[in-house]
């Protein structure tokens, strides 16, 4: 697979998206995590980071822009209106500039010290790198409707779609320019990437507990997300 050319500075950049909606305790904690992975990378990869802000309402426009005014490398988009956590994503990137990105979630639910192994399977030729649920802390019934949605659209699709895979993955460059040809009104990112990749792989996790406030993600979105995979995967 044929990459683009590294950036000025001879190293590859790396974007690293972060969807936040009402998350003023979290995106410090985000961000310093994120960070502290690439400072143990020992300038192999330069690094940007994109927050995405669907119109928060609390204090994380704030707790943004005082990050973006300390470090350059962060850049902040925010909506007019709360535009729905897909859009949101897709936007992010479109506006990646790295030779990957990968996204992950501002709760830090998704492990960021795992960073460096999906670096490393993309250093390898895998075009996406998914991360895979091992253990999640959810209860039976959630935990048994996720199967059930998985085998059915893994059922009646014959997209590349990885069971029991969240949003924390990394994208090749390649990937992203065929997805911001993409502008789907109600767009299932997670199953667009999967359809679009060549050659993916994924490494498996446990998800960790949420440390602040509550999931954005209540039983009545899941299940119009769901409803979203299995009408863009379905004829």
């Amino acid at each position: 697979m044929q990459r683009p050319e590294k950036d000025v500075k001879s190293v590859p950049l790396i974007s690293i998206l972060i969807p936040v909606y009402n998350e003023e305790k979290n995106v410090r904690l985000a961000y310093d995590a994120v960070v502290a992975q690439f400072d143990k990378l020992a300038g192999r990869y330069a690094l940007e980071i994109i927050f995405t802000d669907n119109h928060s309402i609390d204090g994380t426009e704030f707790e943004l822009e005082r990050l973006a005014l300390k470090d350059k490398r962060v850049k902040v988009l925010r909506f007019s209106r709360n535009f729905g956590f897909q859009r949101s994503v897709l936007t992010a990137y479109r506006h990646a500039r790295g030779r990957a990105a990968m996204q992950i979630d501002c709760d830090l639910q998704d492990p960021p010290e795992l960073i460096p192994r999906f670096l490393e399977e993309w250093e390898k030729g895998f075009d996406v790198v998914v991360g895979i649920r091992a253990e999640r802390p959810e209860g039976f019934l959630l935990a048994t409707g996720r199967r059930f949605y998985y085998w059915l659209v893994t059922s009646i699709s014959d997209d590349n779609i990885v069971q029991n895979a969240g949003d924390f993955r990394l994208v090749d460059r390649t990937v992203i320019e065929r997805l911001k040809l993409i502008n789907d009104a109600k767009p299932y990112t997670r199953g667009l990437i999967s359809s679009l990749a060549a050659r993916q792989t994924g490494i498996t996790y446990d998800r960790r507990a949420r440390q602040f406030e509550k999931s954005k993600f209540p039983l009545r979105r899941l299940t119009g997300i769901a409803a979203d995979g299995i009408i863009n995967h379905s004829l």
